[in-house]
């Protein structure tokens, strides 16, 4: 074989090679982007569910603070359940806008970045509308009270008083936990202590982007 056709040859033998790696690639994104959107199902189920409960939150609470207008108590619980669920209803639509915003087909490093904006954002919407859950049930409890028509009375007080003094120590024991978890030098204690706030699967979602970029690199 000539020089020339020796050249030719290996000329098209690479251009062959270099479109079936694009194809390759095209295929795997493809793929990495179905498996992104089912690692990711469960937590914008889990949003949806939160949406649905913090506009139920929201009803109660105006339900009670109307109900309760000349009761300080249950006015102050209504009150604060109807900020309760709007907080928690807007946490998880910013977190479900974040989700759609999500694109599979972007560069590695862009979705390694909106990956990492999601993470942060999931973990402040689990100590803003998760924890305070300690102290939330007690005061949502005293707003079905309210619009039950249950008197108010002075011996209702210390029992009050004691549920959510337990409930904020565990709101502070919770947060004094994770906070030791996650400077722990045991990788896998720190890794559990992240998945209990941001969720198992957003981590799942990384190992799917890794993949991604393990294939890219030259």
């Amino acid at each position: 074989m000539e020089p020339d056709e020796l050249k030719t040859a290996w000329q098209a033998l690479a251009h062959q090679l270099e479109r079936q790696q694009a194809l390759d690639l095209q295929l795997l994104r493809v793929q990495a982007g179905q498996r992104l959107h089912d690692r990711l199902a469960p937590l914008r189920r889990g949003q949806w569910l939160q949406l649905a409960l913090g506009i139920g939150l929201v009803l109660l609470g105006i339900a009670c603070w109307r109900r309760n207008l000349d009761t300080p108590a249950y006015l102050a619980a209504g009150l604060a359940v109807h900020a309760f669920g709007v907080l928690t209803a807007a946490l998880a639509a910013v977190v479900l806008d974040r989700l759609r915003r999500l694109d599979p087909t972007a560069p590695v490093l862009e979705l390694e970045h909106d990956l990492g904006r999601l993470r942060r954002l999931q973990a402040l919407n689990a100590m803003l509308a998760g924890w305070p859950w300690w102290v939330m049930w007690a005061v949502a409890l005293a707003a079905l009270a309210g619009i039950a028509g249950v008197p108010a009375s002075a011996d209702m007080a210390p029992w009050f008083c004691a549920c959510v003094g337990t409930g904020l120590l565990g709101w502070l024991g919770t947060a004094a936990l994770y906070r030791r978890a996650r400077s722990s030098p045991r990788p896998g204690l720190a890794r559990r202590a992240g998945d209990a706030v941001r969720g198992y699967s957003l981590r799942q979602a990384q190992a799917v982007i890794e993949e991604l970029r393990r294939f890219e690199r030259p």
